[in-house]
């Protein structure tokens, strides 16, 4: 069971990888994440970091790869749909056509009560997400 998004940002790879990979910091999507705080001891750019988006959403960065410009994080506590095995993955690929950035947000997961449920309750902050990244790098022109 998965989800799968994606958008083309007319931003150069590194600075949208750069803003991406500070796990801790979601300032750049104000319309779909009302609040969000730092959680543990690690710090944003390190395996293990630990946030809780708007007061419900508790996430655990997995993993950052460099080379591959992927990042993967893991949903520990919703107040969602319920769902287990978890796992998100953002992944950047670079477009040298402008020297642009496909960005591919998607997630899976191997139980929920209500597949559909799911779907429809993530779908939405994905696109959200994407589209706050293009306004952060873009303003309203994206």
């Amino acid at each position: 069971m998965k989800t799968y998004h994606s958008t083309i940002i007319n931003t150069p790879i590194e600075k949208v990888w750069a803003l991406l990979t500070d796990f801790h910091d979601l300032g750049w999507a104000k319309e779909t994440v009302q609040s969000y705080r730092a959680e543990g001891e690690h710090s944003s750019r390190e395996v293990g970091a630990k946030r809780t988006l708007n007061d419900a959403l508790q996430q655990t960065l997995q993993s950052l790869d460099h080379p591959s410009h992927t990042i993967t994080y893991t949903l520990d506590a919703d107040a969602g749909p319920k769902m287990q095995g978890y796992m998100g993955t953002v992944r950047l690929t670079k477009v040298t056509d402008g020297n642009r950035t496909y960005v591919e947000w998607s997630s899976k997961w191997s139980e929920a009560d209500d597949h559909d449920a799911v779907v429809q309750y993530v779908s939405p902050v994905y696109q959200g997400l994407l589209e706050d990244l293009k306004r952060h790098f873009h303003g309203d022109d994206h």
